[in-house]
């Protein structure tokens, strides 16, 4: 299914109108759910997902589709960024250069950022034949649906399933459907997380192939999906036989091509991001140099929900240690991964062209979700072993 949405989404940026793409992708998704129905049916009952697990993933579909289209954009950066792109677009009638990005009246509004989910609810609007504040959220909900249903795929009557669900839908949820793109990309660090952490066991590719695909989603939602992706990438250890494999290139090729199109598209337009406008080595020596700066950094990235969020970590591996299980190691990678995209934040905070102590005020809180994700993956793993009762010692 996240095939499917960049398939839709490369779609639209190659042919650049609405109507042309929404016709060939109806045609490609229904021969999409053709093959996907054989391919259930060839499959082992073993692999089939049981009836609680459908039950509650259609449950939490339904909540999220009336959650999505029952409140309007109402916060000011969904408004004035995401869903302002949507409407450019939909008023466009296309993705191409005649929708004003290169204008210099609405330079304010990021027009360098990715446009995944502008893309979506202006085709939701363009199917409705008409614009309001609630059908573009649709986009947003379709963008969520491959993260939702993989989420179950780890349904177990287990406590760690359990505390999986909590940190997925309620820990994210001021964020998921709001219109911020932070709590998507932050639900889709916790799946990719969780699917290699799999994998690492198992080995089974579908789930590296899977994880693939939602770098493509990841990077087509905000410019720190590259950051997590990156670190992602780096931090997990894939053979070198799997590396090679056609299939393997021709899914990330797929999962790359939306944002290798957007950045050309970019780069004929004359369009350009703000963080690395002025003098950008003058503004990190300041503030590398700063105890005060690196402090309100530091402070704001940590306190609150991410301290929550560690102080689960620790309970977690602590419990562990009490019922004498396995340690996972490829949490090692996954803390790996999140502190090197804490990181790569805490950098662009001291390169930011804004004013630093507003700039975090109004950020920092969100932006940091992605790292309490990775590390509510990793307490996941932790109890998910308690569960299983994998002993160290098992004679």
């Amino acid at each position: 299914m996240a095939l499917g949405v960049l398939i839709n989404f490369s779609l639209l940026l190659l042919l650049q109108k609405l109507s042309t793409s929404l016709a060939i992708g109806a045609v490609l998704a229904l021969a999409g759910w053709i093959r996907f129905g054989r391919s259930l049916r060839s499959e082992s009952p073993f692999e089939r997902p049981g009836v609680p697990a459908i039950l509650s993933c259609i449950y939490v579909v339904i909540l999220f589709y009336f959650n999505a289209l029952g409140e309007g954009i109402a916060a000011w950066d969904p408004r004035s960024v995401w869903f302002f792109h949507s409407k450019m677009i939909w008023l466009n009638g296309g993705i191409d250069s005649g929708a004003g990005w290169n204008d210099p009246s609405i330079q304010w509004s990021h027009v360098d950022y990715p446009n995944l989910i502008p893309a979506l609810g202006a085709q939701m609007a363009w199917v409705m034949g008409y614009w309001n504040e609630f059908i573009p959220k649709g986009g947003l909900f379709l963008a969520l649906l491959p993260a939702l249903f993989l989420i179950f795929s780890f349904f177990r009557f287990r406590f760690s399933f359990l505390f999986l669900f909590l940190c997925a839908f309620f820990s994210l949820n001021p964020y998921l459907l709001s219109g911020y793109m932070d709590g998507p990309l932050a639900l889709y660090a916790l799946v990719g997380a969780l699917l290699l952490g799999r994998f690492a066991e198992s080995k089974k590719q579908r789930d590296a192939y899977t994880v693939v695909s939602l770098f493509g989603i990841m990077l087509g939602l905000k410019n720190e999906g590259v950051l997590l992706a990156l670190c992602l990438l780096v931090c997990f250890r894939i053979s070198h036989t799997f590396l090679k494999s056609s299939a393997f290139k021709r899914i990330l090729a797929l999962s790359l091509l939306p944002a290798l199109i957007w950045f050309m598209d970019k780069k004929f337009w004359s369009i350009h991001g703000e963080l690395f406008d002025g003098d950008l080595s003058a503004r990190l020596l300041e503030r590398a140099l700063s105890a005060d700066a690196l402090g309100m950094i530091f402070k704001s990235m940590l306190l609150g929900p991410a301290l929550i969020a560690i102080g689960f970590l620790v309970l977690a591996f602590a419990l562990t240690r009490i019922f004498a299980v396995e340690f996972p190691r490829f949490v090692l990678g996954m803390g790996l991964a999140c502190f090197l995209y804490e990181a790569g934040l805490f950098g662009a905070y001291l390169v930011t062209p804004y004013e630093l102590s507003w700039h975090l005020q109004t950020s920092a809180d969100r932006i940091s979700l992605v790292g309490e994700s990775l590390i509510f993956a990793m307490s996941y793993l932790f109890l998910e072993r308690i569960d299983s009762r994998k002993s160290v010692n098992p004679s």
